[in-house]
């Protein structure tokens, strides 16, 4: 299991500097909670459903997603 939690804390952190997304932000967009990079840095263990959603949305905003200003929707980054 230590490398399936290996793997996955590289690609988000590959995703993070990629995108220049905050580990919390990217917790929370994913919808598996804003502490998830901080437990697995820690050497925690996660579900496989929560291994799916953070693949899942990393998939589909492949260029991050941009902070929403107060009573604005999220968008995805564009590229320039």
């Amino acid at each position: 299991m230590a490398a399936t939690r290996e793997l996955t804390l590289a690609k988000i952190e590959e995703y993070l500097v990629r995108t220049g997304m905050g580990h919390t932000y990217f917790g929370q967009c994913a919808g598996v909670g804003a502490s998830l990079v901080d437990r697995l840095r820690a050497g925690k263990d996660i579900e496989t459903e929560t291994r799916d959603k953070i693949f899942a949305f990393m998939s589909a905003n492949p260029n991050g997603r941009k902070k929403a200003r107060r009573g604005e929707r999220a968008e995805q980054h564009t590229s320039q």
